[in-house]
């Protein structure tokens, strides 16, 4: 006896087919993509890293005014180590600063107002800072933020002030009217 379906039937299988088709197309694409959450960033303006048995730093920045002079180094830094470490921060244009770190401990570099001197170096660029100590050596590329940013104002180096146009620059009145012509 010969199994006939009915033509029906066949409509619902072939329907059942194509939902079944269309479902596997549209979950088979997130089935070799990461996962968002899973991927790990800095989720401040600062950068986050470490050198096994050295140093950690969170949230690592510079907040300075125009191209040239001081900007001050803020974050924080744990030395993971057994044994007292002086980190020393170093420029590419020679500019240096030096934070002690307790064995074990970390420190807060808004507490300080510890300066590194930059020549040539725009806020908004990634400055590579070489962080030394007793034989260890890193490199980080350190985000350079601006007091156009209110947040940032307070942080300033010690004798530092934006001028007006730093403050105005980016905000100035023309730039809140999009699409007119400015």
């Amino acid at each position: 006896m010969k199994f006939a379906a009915t033509r029906p039937a066949r409509r619902r299988l072939a329907a059942g087919a194509v939902a079944a088709a269309a479902l596997l197309g549209v979950t088979g694409c997130s089935a070799v993509s990461p996962v968002a959450t899973g991927i790990q960033y800095s989720a401040s303006d600062g950068v986050n890293g470490s050198s096994e048995g050295f140093i950690r730093y969170s949230n690592l920045l510079l907040v300075g005014a125009g191209d040239s002079g001081p900007a001050r180094l803020i974050g924080s830094l744990e030395n993971p180590s057994d044994q007292d470490m002086a980190y020393t921060f170093t420029t590419p244009t020679g500019g240096s600063a030096t934070v002690d770190v307790p064995a074990g401990e970390t420190v807060v570099l808004e507490d300080q107002d510890i300066a590194l001197e930059r020549k040539d170096a725009w806020v908004g660029e990634l400055l590579p800072v070489v962080i030394k100590g007793q034989g260890f050596e890193t490199e980080a590329r350190v985000p350079l933020m601006s007091a156009t940013q209110e947040q940032y104002r307070d942080l300033l180096p010690e004798g530092v002030s934006p001028s007006d146009e730093e403050l105005e620059g980016h905000l100035h009145e023309e730039s809140l009217h999009y699409g007119e012509g400015h």
